[in-house]
C-alpha cells in the first residue's frame, strides 16, 4: 500500500478517535467529493458517470443488477470469473436466464460449451 495511504487512513482514525466518526467523516466529505472531480479530470468523463465505492464486488452488484435480465437471455462469461459474481448469475438462473462461459483459445482448440444454465456451470 501507498504510503499517502496509510498515512490518510491512520490520519483520518486519528481524527475520528479525537473528534468522533461522523464529525470526522464530515470534515473529509470536501477532500472526498473531490475526487469525483479528480476522476472525471483524469478519464474526461463528466463526475455524474462516476460511482465511487468500497469494493469491486459491490460496483458490479450496482451495474449488474440494473440490467433488466429476463427468462431466455443469455450471459457470457469467462472461465475464470470472480465467484461473487458467479453468484450474480446463479440468481439470475432462477429467473430462467442462461449462461455461457467461453475457455480460452489455446494451441490445440477453442472449447465453446452450449448455452446451459448458471446453476450448471456452477456445479462443475
Amino acid at each position: 500500500m501507498p504510503q499517502i495511504v496509510i498515512d490518510a487512513t491512520v490520519g483520518h482514525l486519528m481524527r475520528e478517535a479525537t473528534i468522533g466518526g461522523y464529525e470526522a467523516a464530515d470534515e473529509a466529505d470536501v477532500r472526498l467529493e473531490a475526487t469525483y472531480d479528480s476522476i472525471a479530470t483524469l478519464i474526461n468523463a463528466n463526475r455524474t458517470e462516476l460511482a465511487v465505492v468500497e469494493n469491486a464486488t459491490r460496483g458490479w452488484d450496482m451495474a449488474f443488477y440494473t440490467i433488466p435480465f429476463a427468462a431466455g437471455d443469455r450471459i457470457l462469461t469467462s472461465a475464470s470469473e470472480y465467484g461473487s459474481n458467479v453468484i450474480s448469475f446463479l440468481q439470475m438462473a432462477e429467473r430462467g436466464v442462461r449462461s455461457r462461459s467461453f475457455q480460452p483459445m489455446n494451441r490445440v482448440r477453442f472449447r465453446s460449451p452450449t448455452w446451459q444454465t448458471c446453476s450448471t456451470i456452477a456445479s462443475k
